[in-house]
């Protein structure tokens, strides 16, 4: 018996299982979409006892809300808005009580805004603490490939909140060039002046909102980005190897809506009542994620934020 012995998860559709087709959330005929064999730490997840019961639904090549594969996913406060994108599936199938544990990615802020938008714990760990390889296909071998033969959705609006994905991948294709000296110069400071900032105000942790945007409508137009902060989750030091930890914050009582208006452009509409989660985060050194953890527990054992959504509750007559 393992220390996961029975615990339920489910895994990103971009991780490879055995026994499940892997699709990044993308219609595209791969010569082997269904893997031979786990991704290594899904093999360890199952020799510690874990139950892998599905793959999670991802937006399209981890974008957005939609998958060209699985279709759109939802919030389960709210099944008109946005569960977090990328990752979304994982943070929904966790909120709608489906599974005990999701494993998703962070790239930019793709655990921490499923976690604020379903009012669930999310760990985006020290990204040294991650490898990540990826599996080659024998039809699929480049992003040309990608791009060329693959379906993607093509009814994207401007200002929908939905990504043209082929169009993305195509301004890739024609970038040829990357700076990756200077993004790891950015990287080097930023480290440093985090853990200076760290050490001259004896601090352990920083603690600040996870994000100021509450789950958006599915399909609105997306919120600009203000003074650094994205329309997701805040993620400057957690994008440069900072491991950040965000838990359940409570609930808000009125939300803006961002629409389009009658001059083509966008308004705020509300307030409009709505009980939607958000989020805290905790956010440490480089390895720091032992402390993370226990300052997130005393938290939640302190706040009990935590309440599963009213349509996704206990079964009838279940225990």
């Amino acid at each position: 018996m393992g220390p996961l012995h029975g615990v339920v998860l489910a895994i990103k559709d971009q991780y490879d299982t055995f026994d499940m087709r892997t699709t990044s959330g993308a219609d595209a005929p791969y010569a082997n979409d269904r893997p031979p064999q786990d991704a290594t730490f899904v093999k360890r997840l199952r020799e510690a006892g874990a139950i892998i019961i599905a793959k999670a639904n991802m937006g399209e090549y981890a974008s957005g809300d939609r998958s060209s594969f699985g279709g759109t996913f939802c919030n389960p406060y709210d099944t008109e808005r946005s569960p977090g994108r990328s990752s979304g599936g994982s943070g929904s199938a966790v909120a709608a009580n489906l599974v005990t544990c999701a494993i998703g990615e962070e790239s930019g802020p793709s655990i921490r805004n499923p976690a604020k938008n379903n009012n669930i714990v999310g760990l985006a760990p020290t990204q040294e603490l991650v490898y990540l390889q990826q599996r080659g296909d024998a039809n699929i071998r480049t992003t040309r490939d990608l791009v060329e033969k693959s379906r993607f959705y093509v009814d994207v609006r401007e200002d929908s909140g939905f990504n043209d994905k082929r169009q993305g991948l195509q301004k890739k294709l024609d970038d040829q060039t990357l700076d990756l000296g200077e993004r790891l110069q950015t990287r080097f400071v930023m480290q440093q002046v985090g853990l200076q900032c760290l050490a001259l105000q004896h601090l352990d942790a920083v603690v600040y909102p996870t994000g100021n945007i509450p789950p958006p409508k599915l399909g609105a137009p997306t919120e600009p980005t203000v003074n650094g902060r994205s329309a997701m989750a805040w993620t400057a030091f957690g994008a440069h190897g900072f491991p950040a930890i965000s838990v359940p914050g409570g609930f808000t009582a009125n939300v803006y809506d961002r629409e389009k208006n009658s001059s083509g452009g966008t308004k705020l509409a509300g307030p409009v009542p709505a009980r939607l989660p958000v989020g805290v985060d905790f956010l440490g050194g480089p390895f720091a994620e032992p402390r993370l953890l226990r300052i997130a527990a005393a938290y939640e054992a302190a706040t009990r934020h935590r309440s599963p959504p009213s349509d996704f509750g206990p079964v009838p007559g279940e225990p």
